[in-house]
């Protein structure tokens, strides 16, 4: 978290914290998460690093794309 401190990310109308890490320098880990008093919720999608090429705007559309 000290390299990359949580930031907020809007996902379905509810600002998640997000953070991102890297994994055995193969694996780029992104992570958000979002509590109020009524739910939990914890969304996670890992990469590998040729993956990112490919997937990276996908996973974002797919975020993007959640309603509640």
């Amino acid at each position: 978290l000290k390299a990359n401190p949580p930031a907020d990310y809007v996902i379905g109308g509810k600002t998640f914290k997000s953070s991102r890490n890297v994994f055995m320098m193969q694996m780029d880990q992104y992570h958000f998460w979002y509590a109020d008093e009524q739910e939990i919720i914890y969304i996670n999608y890992n990469l590998l690093k040729n993956e990112m090429v490919w997937y990276s705007d996908v996973m974002i559309k797919i975020l993007e794309s959640i309603t509640w």
